[in-house]
């Protein structure tokens, strides 16, 4: 399990220096704003793997990694929040699906 910073500023600040996202987003940890925070998370990181295949210039690997720990830390949290409220989030399947669905597709193309 990624290991979870000391500090909530700690969380913010690196959060913020990955996604482009209000103060106030970041620091909703109630479910539904961690659900969102996954969805922003996932989409970023599909965004920067797209970024990588094509060999972009702008391509940065330690952002790329950074952006994976982050979104399994918030994974993480977000299904201890929903296994102490008892039932699982509607949330929480869909976006571990996707995801699933991006990691499928990046290893279809890593084996060509």
């Amino acid at each position: 399990m990624p290991q979870t910073p000391q500090h909530p500023q700690d969380r913010e600040r690196e959060i913020a220096r990955l996604v482009g996202l209000w103060p106030h987003e970041i620091a909703d940890v109630s479910p539904d704003g961690r659900a969102r925070l996954i969805r922003k998370l996932a989409l970023v990181l599909k965004a920067e793997r797209r970024r990588g295949l094509a060999g972009h210039w702008s391509y940065d690997l330690a952002r790329h990694a950074a952006l994976v720990r982050v979104l399994r830390r918030e994974q993480a949290a977000f299904e201890a929040l929903a296994s102490k409220m008892g039932a699982p989030h509607k949330t929480a399947a869909r976006c571990s699906k996707e995801n699933a669905r991006t990691q499928r597709s990046t290893r279809f193309i890593s084996r060509r």
